[in-house]
């Protein structure tokens, strides 16, 4: 007797394997250079125990949380077992964001088929993910930002399914694996805090955000115990301060406002500082507002990619992958709102994530990003598309042609529209 497969685990099968092949063809490519930081920090959690790792590591102050690095010691730990040679050590300790990026492929056709996408559209747009090359020059490179992309899409599956104790659970292990992951919480935050009080649960928001702070530093105790032993019960607010100040860069070959104005790594001055938390508390009150004004799914999902590009576009210290997460979450919501401006910028930043990856990976030093008309003009053009896609949020959250279900999510048969 033969087992058939329905048409979307067929579908979710060949993406999830599609991605899965990729990957290993790109991490079987040479590393770059940062695969030596997360390799030496692997190895000093072995040989010196996570009680000194923030305090006497490699390379203080080290700009990751704990739970990526934890990976990096089981990397290690794994690479010696089976005294694995240079190749395999950075084909091994690359695996891990394959596998994530994997999950992340799973996740993101759950997400389409939430916004009842057909089987095909579902299928090519998760292909679409799945091929995207500025991922996979990331797997390539090495770096952990793939687990930011998954922690933002299963967080927002949960909360699109009313599941929202584990959308703020998987949030603090997004906190956990890379700060990044703070750009989302106005939105998902804000949008889980609205979901309570509207169902008169607001003890129980307080009480899922006293379990998530205790997931929080109970994950930092191994690492910080020994400064707990010593009286100085505010180490682990010391150690997250300095990974926040690690860099302190207009931009970090990122393709944003900085990088066009010529500022790709210089120094910011101190008083600057002032100024770019300004401008995220902006950002965030902005999306905070629109959230607000349309708490519904679609609005929700689309906010959470806006808030990610409105930061990397306008805040200081931006590396090229941090905006990452924006390919999967946009390439959804654009598709599901089916906008055809939201689908230029989309592609538009698609595209952008490919070239500013390549730019990054050849000319890493940043130097060359100012002496380059060709990466000073794609990071205008960049932000000229952040300033499109800013007129397209606050455009749909304002449409009066809204249906009301479309509004407020509760999944109301109603027709009429709002007057």
């Amino acid at each position: 007797m033969k087992m058939k497969i329905n048409e979307d685990h067929r579908n979710l099968l060949i993406t999830m394997f599609v991605g899965l092949v990729l990957g290993i063809v790109m991490i079987c490519l040479p590393a770059h250079t940062d695969l030596y930081y997360f390799k030496t920090w692997g190895g000093d959690i072995v040989d010196m125990g996570t009680g000194n790792f923030y305090e006497h590591g490699f390379d203080r102050p080290t700009d990751y949380p704990p739970l990526y690095m934890l990976i990096c010691a089981l990397m290690e730990l794994i690479c010696g077992g089976v005294h694995a040679n240079e190749f395999w050590r950075d084909f091994l300790f690359r695996l891990p964001s394959v596998l994530i990026f994997v999950a992340c492929i799973f996740v993101f056709y759950q997400i389409a088929k939430h916004f009842k996408m057909s089987s095909k559209k579902s299928l090519i747009i998760t292909l679409i993910f799945a091929v995207a090359p500025a991922i996979l020059i990331e797997l390539a490179w090495g770096q952990a930002d793939c687990f930011t992309m998954f922690f933002v899409l299963i967080s927002i599956l949960m909360f699109l399914k009313h599941k929202y104790l584990a959308s703020m659970i998987f949030c603090t292990f997004g906190l956990l694996t890379k700060l990044q992951f703070v750009f989302i919480l106005p939105v998902l935050g804000v949008a889980i805090l609205y979901r309570y009080i509207k169902e008169k649960k607001i003890g129980r928001f307080f009480l899922n955000l006293l379990i998530c702070l205790l997931i929080y530093f109970v994950v930092y105790l191994p690492f910080i115990y020994k400064q707990l032993g010593q009286g100085d019960v505010f180490y682990v607010f010391k150690i997250i301060f300095d990974q926040i100040g690690h860099f302190q860069m207009f931009a970090a070959n990122s393709f944003n406002l900085y990088t066009g104005l010529g500022l790709n790594f210089v120094s910011y001055p101190t008083w600057y500082l002032a100024i770019n938390f300004l401008i995220i508390i902006i950002f965030a009150a902005l999306s905070i507002f629109l959230i607000i004004k349309n708490p519904s799914d679609k609005n929700v999902v689309l906010m959470s990619s806006y808030i990610f590009t409105a930061i990397f576009m306008m805040s200081t210290n931006m590396h090229e992958r941090y905006m990452l997460p924006v390919i999967g979450i946009m390439l959804i919501i654009a598709h599901a709102i089916n906008s055809k401006k939201l689908l230029i910028v989309n592609y538009v930043f698609y595209i952008m994530q490919f070239i500013n990856s390549c730019f990054a990976w050849f000319l890493y030093n940043g130097s060359g990003f100012n002496y380059n008309w060709i990466a000073i003009v794609l990071s205008l053009l960049s932000f000229a598309t952040f300033v499109l896609f800013t007129y397209e949020v606050i455009r749909y959250t304002f449409n009066k042609k809204l249906k009301i279900q479309d509004i407020y999510g509760d999944g109301t048969s109603s027709k009429e529209e709002i007057k």
